[in-house]
């Protein structure tokens, strides 16, 4: 049975993991509070993964947004990353020049041309002022761009701006570097994407190293990572002396989706060790995805080395600017699809345990039968301080765990829904190698095994939860609900109120006196998430906290 189990993490981990609850919060942004705060970022000295200039371990969490600035109104903007940021995700792609996928391409949706004049070397400081307010924007809900300044398309054909780069001489590509490197070099959330699906040839990489070192000239805080062909390394596609200034790593791999891992995996040994991810993959609604393949996709990628993974979504990446890509057509009500949560499950599992200490299992000594191969491949990681084990299974089998990989007096199991985010008590047990199985013979699992005296089982059983969505009206027991600083309870009646946290840990009670009706409660130094309402004598519902 799913319990309301709950994920305390280490330095710098989420305090509150959302266990699955059915909660529409689109529509409801603006009761989110910014949160202007830098990410800087830069690689941490293991080099497997980047850190916040606090050096909190930086665990990416992905969209693609390739037509934004193009497409969106500001208006449009801020609502895309209030709602992004509630789902979890810090990082999105984006183009800073489109040239094909948006209603009036180069154009911005002002209609105002990226250049006045000559390309690269007359930009519109209008145009500008608009991509300003867009890092902006991104900057206030936490969320770092992954800047395209050129995108080249596809086999290096009319998708980007291949063409234009190889009519341009260099240059004009310095002087282009020079001036977004100038106008950017202030911004904190940014890192640089260099290309865009394809390899480039000699004449391409002369000229983008002319765009890189003009960058270079006035911005040397940002790190800069590059978009090649699809199933080709970056290592290969631009060779190690070429790339001085590549800092950031990543796999890219569509349509063999049992390559994910195997591709993670080559570039985990890669020598030199650079911090990678996985940068594009399907999307959802694209290719006859599922959703089981988008979710091995992140869980495949991290568990073999990888340090986050770029989600897409069919119209989302080019918000309704090119029609008849995929069926879906609305990108706002796609933002609350299945793919999104998926992430913010994904999300919230692993920033609640030390996943920037986990080492892969490439050689099987801690799932050590039962782990099968091609897309039923389970991928495992252990903590290299003996903390956690987690394990992906692609569909529902039993696995053999040596669970000497963690310490503590004993090893406690959870099994965790990628899909629901339901968390299930397995038990504890000692050190020995043990056969472990999902509580439900379908579907993908993720297996967590934790040294327990660092996660010790606190959960008060609040398993029969009432199932309701956003409560709006007070006749449904609190309201306003989701809230913002404070909730009034109906008591109903009630002798007492109880509120718990997701961990089951109760954060406030009260002794009503006869004939008390309400109750306030106001979260002191509390997450924002969901927390569990108990009147004496009636089941939990649920309430959310959005300070």
């Amino acid at each position: 049975m799913g319990t309301l189990c709950g994920f305390q993490g280490g330095p710098g981990a989420a305090r509150i993991m959302h266990c699955g609850a059915a909660i529409v919060l689109l529509g409801l942004m603006t009761i989110f509070a910014s949160q202007s705060f830098s990410q800087l970022l830069s690689v941490h000295p293991s080099h497997r993964y980047l850190v916040t200039q606090d050096g909190t371990p930086f665990f990416l969490v992905g969209d693609a947004g390739w037509s934004l600035i193009a497409e969106l109104h500001d208006a449009d903007a801020d609502y895309y990353f209030q709602s992004r940021h509630a789902m979890g995700f810090n990082i999105v792609i984006v183009n800073l020049l489109e040239h094909m996928f948006s209603d009036n391409a180069p154009n911005n949706i002002y209609n105002q041309p990226p250049f006045t004049g000559t390309l690269f070397t007359t930009p519109n400081n209008s145009y500008f002022q608009h991509v300003d307010y867009i890092l902006n924007s991104a900057a206030s809900q936490g969320i770092v761009v992954l800047l395209d300044p050129l995108y080249l398309g596809y086999g290096c054909g009319n998708e980007g701006w291949c063409a234009e780069l190889d009519n341009a001489d260099a240059a004009a590509m310095t002087t282009w570097g020079q001036y977004i490197g100038q106008r950017y070099a202030s911004f904190d959330n940014i890192v640089w994407l260099i290309g865009g699906d394809t390899n480039p040839g000699t004449n391409e990489k002369l000229r983008l190293h002319a765009l890189i070192n003009g960058i270079k000239q006035y911005d040397t805080r940002h790190l800069f990572t590059t978009h090649v062909d699809n199933s080709t390394p970056p290592l290969v596609a631009w060779s190690v002396a070429d790339t001085s200034w590549l800092k950031i790593n990543n796999t890219y791999i569509s349509g063999g989706v049992s390559q994910i891992y195997t591709a993670a995996v080559t570039e985990y040994k890669r020598t030199p060790v650079l911090p990678f991810f996985l940068i594009e993959s399907s999307y959802e609604n694209e290719h006859s995805m599922t959703q089981q393949g988008l979710r091995a996709e992140s869980y495949w990628t991290v568990l073999s080395g990888g340090m986050g993974h770029v989600f897409g979504n069919c119209p989302i990446w080019h918000f309704d600017g090119a029609p008849g890509w995929c069926n879906p057509s609305g990108w706002k009500g796609q933002l609350s699809g299945q793919g999104s949560w998926n992430m913010k499950y994904f999300h919230d599992l692993f920033t609640s345990r030390r996943w920037y200490n986990l080492v892969p299992d490439l050689n099987h000594k801690v799932i050590t039968a039962g782990y099968s191969s091609n897309l039923n491949y389970v991928t495992a990681a252990y903590c290299s301080d003996s903390s956690s084990i987690i394990a992906y299974l692609p569909s529902s089998g039993t696995v053999t765990v040596n669970m000497s990989y963690v310490g503590g007096d004993s090893a406690a199991v959870w099994w965790f829904s990628p899909s629901t985010g339901v968390c299930t008590r397995a038990g504890a047990y000692d050190h020995t190698s043990r056969s472990l199985s999902p509580p439900s013979g379908s579907g993908d699992w993720v297996l967590v095994v934790d040294n327990e005296n660092l996660y010790p089982d606190t959960i008060n059983p609040i398993s029969d939860v009432k199932e309701t969505s956003v409560i709006a009206s007070p006749q449904d027991g609190a309201y306003p609900n989701p809230f913002k600083t404070t909730v009034t309870i109906l008591s109903r009646q009630a002798s007492s109120v109880e509120v718990f946290d997701i961990l089951g840990r109760r954060v406030f009670s009260e002794k009503l006196s006869p004939g008390q009706k309400t109750v306030n409660w106001t979260p002191r130094k509390l997450g924002y998430g969901m927390y569990f309402v108990r009147l004496a004598g009636s089941k939990p519902f649920k309430v959310l906290y959005v300070p």
